[in-house]
């Protein structure tokens, strides 16, 4: 059985490059910067998450 720091070392890295242009996708939407408050921050750490990462042709 894993220990939960065994886990915890397992859990991959966000993703920066994603996170950065998630970032920038919310920045250029037609809505005052940061009026979403925690939303657009939520929003950019789950872009991050990189099982959740998924590639546009």
């Amino acid at each position: 059985m894993q220990t939960l720091h065994a886990l915890l070392r397992d859990i991959p890295a966000p993703d920066a490059e994603a996170m950065a242009r998630a970032q920038q996708h919310i920045d250029g939407l037609l809505k005052p910067p940061g009026s979403l408050g925690r939303l657009e921050t939520l929003a950019v750490q789950l872009a991050g998450m990189p099982v959740l990462t998924v590639r546009r042709r």
